[in-house]
């Protein structure tokens, strides 16, 4: 991602293949991995270890969505107070990162890095927030920043992801294999995990759906971020094995109202896929009617997608994917308004 102190956090990539080529976030090892070391500063309040948890919580894929706008409250409220530690500047701009809020969330990194300085926690954060306004000079520049401040691989590591968004390099992704077989990096479980779900990610945008699938072997979906359950879902449905996704991620979700809207597409698309049921499609339709009534931003890249491949509408796909476009500019998005058009066109010709 996806470091607060001493640790990881961004947003990238997942593709669904070759039916929906749109990215989601993409974990980065939680706020508690270490990653570098330095003098540690004050001890953290419960505050914010608290908050973080509620947050790594509130994205797991049996996590609330009501909890998450709970922690955004509280987040703010502490900042208003004027009374809180500098990593509290971090979580808020990683909060802004979630609602898409990519602008403010850059605004807060420049606010913390110029009253406390740049650590590797605010750069990888600033380079994931730079690619998401289309600044890939800066998030390159923000990943070269990281070199000699810990964790060897780590400049390398968020360089060649950055690179790998905008343009998917067989070649990056053979450095990305190298760099988990000699680094180090996969004797830290967290730092292991943040880069196969690259690699996964990078090697399903080759359409090398098998090996993205090895990446992600073994995973426990009650315990990783809600990023690698939707690109196993993805890799899934691009080795055709829809009905894999739905008898392996139905049973273990606790509540259908609480499931995440990336996690809900993806289920709804394996059922059209396998004509299996419409308990999910029935639960995206009231969720998309829900969200379009509202004009949702931070869900409209799902919205389009969902007029694209499971409720086919050009022009309603078009308008989200335009909606989405004004707050993200990864190459993702871009490719998400370019099907749209697509579809928009091909509907004006019949």
């Amino acid at each position: 991602m996806k470091i607060f102190f001493c640790t990881l956090v961004a947003t990238f990539v997942v593709w669904a293949g070759r039916t929906s080529a749109v990215r989601a976030d993409i974990f980065y090892p939680d706020d508690r991995t270490v990653v570098a070391s330095w003098e540690a500063g004050p001890e953290e309040k419960p505050e914010l270890s608290s908050l973080k948890k509620s947050l790594d919580e509130a994205r797991s894929l049996n996590g609330s969505g009501l909890a998450l706008r709970r922690i955004i409250r509280i987040t703010n409220a502490v900042i208003s107070s004027g009374n809180f530690e500098p990593e509290m500047l971090l979580f808020k701009a990683r909060l802004q990162q979630h609602q898409h809020a990519f602008i403010d969330a850059a605004s807060t990194i420049r606010q913390y890095t110029e009253k406390y300085g740049k650590t590797p926690s605010s750069q990888l954060l600033q380079a994931t927030i730079a690619i998401n306004l289309g600044k890939s000079d800066e998030a390159e520049a923000a990943c070269r920043s990281l070199a000699g401040t810990g964790e060897p691989a780590l400049s390398a590591i968020c360089l060649l992801d950055i690179r790998s968004q905008q343009s998917p390099d067989l070649d990056d992704y053979k450095k990305l294999e190298q760099l988990h077989q000699y680094s180090g990096v996969a004797t830290s479980a967290p730092l292991d995990g943040w880069l196969r779900e690259i690699l996964a990610s990078l090697a399903l945008e080759l359409n090398r759906p098998e090996e993205a699938s090895a990446w992600l072997d073994n995973v426990d979906f009650n315990q990783v971020p809600l990023s690698r359950v939707a690109l196993w879902a993805d890799i899934q449905l691009a080795l055709g094995q829809p009905d894999r996704v739905l008898n392996t991620l139905s049973p273990i979700i606790n509540d259908p109202d609480n499931v995440d809207d990336a996690i809900m597409l993806r289920l709804a698309q394996a059922e059209k896929l396998s004509k299996n049921g419409t308990l999910w499609t029935q639960a995206m339709a009231q969720r998309v009617a829900m969200r379009a009534w509202r004009d949702d931003g931070v869900h409209a890249a799902q919205l389009a997608r969902y007029y694209l491949d499971i409720q086919p509408d050009p022009l309603k796909a078009l308008k989200y994917a335009r909606l989405n476009w004004e707050h993200g500019k990864t190459r993702a998005d871009k490719i998400l308004l370019e099907r749209a058009v697509d579809s928009q066109n091909e509907s004006e010709e019949k």
